[in-house]
């Protein structure tokens, strides 16, 4: 499977729209970044955890 087949190129115009994809794509990769030279992938429904889990400790402190 290359690249291409991997990542789903679709226009996304907000986060509230790029976390509803997690139900749709769930596994699929959402976005990929270089760190200390290796590529790290991270998922939709990985991103979409981590935002509600960002989103829950901002009310919790506030």
């Amino acid at each position: 499977m290359g690249k291409k087949d991997r990542v789903n190129n679709d226009v996304v115009y907000n986060f509230r729209d790029l976390l509803k994809r997690y139900q749709k794509y769930g596994d699929n990769i959402a976005f990929e970044y270089k760190q200390k030279g290796k590529i790290k992938t991270v998922t939709y429904k990985k991103f979409a955890e981590d935002i509600k889990a960002l989103r829950n400790s901002y009310f919790k402190f506030r």
